[in-house]
């Protein structure tokens, strides 16, 4: 499958009494591969991406694994795990990885 997403902050992220992210956004295109079983569907992701966050902002690949559950026929939950974002050995003094958990719920026409 072919999925598209969006993923941004409706506030502020804090760490330890610092606001490290004023805004974070990101849009991708991803393939889905899905092992499904009854209403069960484990999957993986792999695609391309756009991450902005503060002063940085880069395209790249992105992935990710997750679960699915199908509620009803045309309702269905998920959990996932992805990479947004990851410039380890660009610049030799910095290291920054974007990692996301995501829930929701889908809903299909």
């Amino acid at each position: 499958a072919i999925e598209g997403r969006y993923t941004g902050t409706i506030s502020d992220i804090d760490y330890n009494d610092a606001n490290l992210v004023r805004l974070f956004t990101n849009k991708a295109i991803y393939l889905k591969a899905m092992y499904p079983v009854d209403n069960f569907a484990l999957y993986g992701l792999h695609g391309y991406g756009q991450t902005v966050a503060r002063d940085i902002s880069d395209e790249g690949f992105q992935y990710g694994v997750g679960a699915s559950y199908n509620v009803m026929d045309n309702v269905g939950l998920f959990v996932d795990y992805t990479r947004l974002y990851d410039d380890s050995g660009l610049i030799a003094t910095e290291d920054y990885t974007m990692d996301t958990v995501n829930i929701g719920v889908t809903y299909a026409f």
